[in-house]
C-alpha cells in the first residue's frame, strides 16, 4: 500500500532481487564438497535444434572452496546455461567430456554440483601363470623406483592376497608411479624390477612419459614373481655326473628351535628318470626361501648298498635366487647352475694272508 502526498504525487521505489546460483563439487563416494575445482559457466546455443554448451561464450568462472557452496550472481531466469570443470582438485579424475545443463529455477535460486571419483588403481602380485600371489610386502612409490625416500615417496604398502586385488585411492594425474616387492613370498625369488606407471585424464594407466591424453583402458598393475629353483644331484665320487641310484635324502631347516623337513626323496626311483629310463637329478620349484638368511641342509639318510653316507651340505637362498653352498671355513660360494651336488664313495676293504707269528704277507692263498 502507499499513499499520494499532499501535492498529488508520490515515488515508489521497487527492488528486484538477483537471481543467485550456487555451484560446488562434490566427491562422489562420501558426497563431501570439495575445493580448488575449476568451474566453468558457458552459455547455450541451438545445433541443429538441439541446445549445446556455447563454449565460445564464457558466463563465469568459478574455483571452488573445500565445503562450500559458490554463489553466481544475475543470470536469467528461465535461461539454459552449461557448467563444466576445467580443472579438477589433486587426485580427483575431471569430467572431461561432460557439460551440465541447468536453468535459473522461478524463485531465482538454483544449485548444481559437479561431481568427481578420486583416481585408484588396483594392483596385483602374481607368478608366471598370471594367478595372484600371497604374501608378498607390496610398495607403492613416487617416481621410477631407482631412488626413493622412504619418509616421503612411499604412497602406500600393503601384504598381496591371492584372492583379492590391492586398491590405491587418490593417485596424481600425470605422476609416475613405482611398484615394487620390499620382501618376496616363501618360495618365490624378490623381483629386481618394479613396475613404473602413469595415470591418464580419465584415471586409466599409462606408459610413463606418455602424455595424460593417452586412450587407455587399463586399470590394474601387475608384478610377476618367479619361484625358487634349486637342483640336487646324488652321483658316485670320482664317477663323472651320472646319478647314484638308491639314495634316500632330505633337505630341512630349522625354524623356531624345531628342524622342518622341506622335502625328502630317493635318488632315481621311478619319479626321478627321463623318458629314455635313465635317472635324472631332483628339483625343487617354489617351496625354499630365497631370503639369503636361512641355511637349508642337504642330507643323506640312507646311502645306497656298497656306498658310505656322505656328509651334509649346507646352503643358502639369495634373494636374487642364487644358491650358495657353505665351505668349510664358514664362508657361502655359488653353485654352478644353481645345482647342489652331493657325492658317495664306494664302500672298500682289504684282504690278505699273513703268518699267524711274523704276520708277514703270505702269497699263494687261496
Amino acid at each position: 500500500p502507499f499513499m499520494l502526498n499532499a501535492d498529488g504525487t508520490y515515488q515508489l521505489t521497487m527492488v528486484d532481487r538477483r537471481t543467485v546460483f550456487r555451484v560446488a563439487k562434490k566427491d562422489s563416494d562420501t558426497g563431501a564438497l570439495l575445493g580448488n575445482a575449476t568451474l566453468v559457466i558457458y552459455d547455450s546455443k541451438l545445433v541443429g535444434g538441439v541446445l549445446v554448451a556455447d563454449t565460445d561464450r564464457i558466463v563465469a568462472t568459478v574455483v571452488t572452496e573445500t565445503g562450500k557452496t559458490t554463489p553466481v550472481y544475475g543470470l536469467l531466469q528461465g535461461h539454459t546455461y552449461f557448467l563444466y570443470e576445467a580443472v579438477a582438485p589433486d587426485t580427483y579424475l575431471r569430467n572431461i567430456d561432460t557439460y551440465t545443463p541447468f536453468t535459473i529455477s522461478a524463485d531465482g535460486s538454483t544449485e548444481v554440483y559437479s561431481v568427481d571419483k578420486q583416481a585408484r588403481v588396483d594392483f596385483r602380485k602374481v607368478d608366471g601363470l598370471n594367478n595372484r600371489i600371497a604374501g608378498a610386502t607390496m610398495a607403492l612409490i613416487k617416481g621410477d623406483g631407482t631412488a626413493f625416500d622412504p619418509a616421503t615417496d612411499v604412497v602406500a604398502t600393503w601384504i598381496s592376497s591371492d584372492t583379492a586385488d590391492h586398491t590405491v585411492v587418490g593417485l596424481l594425474i600425470g605422476q609416475t608411479y613405482t611398484l615394487l616387492e620390499t620382501k618376496a613370498p616363501d618360495g618365490y625369488v624378490l623381483a629386481a624390477k618394479g613396475e613404473s606407471f602413469q595415470i591418464n585424464d580419465y584415471g586409466y594407466v599409462i606408459r610413463v612419459g606418455d602424455p595424460v591424453t593417452t586412450s587407455s583402458t587399463v586399470s590394474i598393475v601387475s608384478l610377476g614373481n618367479t619361484p625358487t629353483q634349486v637342483t640336487f644331484s646324488k652321483r658316485e665320487t670320482g664317477a663323472g655326473t651320472a646319478e647314484l641310484i638308491g639314495a634316500t635324502l632330505t633337505i630341512s631347516h630349522t625354524e623356531g628351535g624345531t628342524t622342518v623337513v622341506d622335502e625328502s626323496w630317493v635318488s632315481g626311483d621311478s619319479a626321478h628318470r627321463d623318458s629314455a629310463g635313465n635317472p635324472v637329478p631332483h628339483v625343487v620349484t617354489g617351496k625354499l626361501k630365497a631370503d639369503g638368511v636361512t641355511e637349508y641342509t642337504f642330507t643323506e639318510v640312507g646311502a645306497p648298498a656298497g656306498y658310505t653316507i656322505a656328509g651334509n651340505l649346507v646352503f643358502r637362498i639369495e634373494t636374487d635366487g642364487t644358491v650358495k653352498v657353505k665351505q668349510p671355513d664358514g664362508s657361502f660360494v655359488s653353485a654352478g647352475d644353481n645345482t647342489v651336488i652331493m657325492t658317495d664313495a664306494p664302500t672298500k676293504f682289504k684282504i690278505a694272508k699273513v703268518d699267524a707269528t711274523s704276520k708277514a704277507y703270505l702269497s699263494g692263498a687261496v
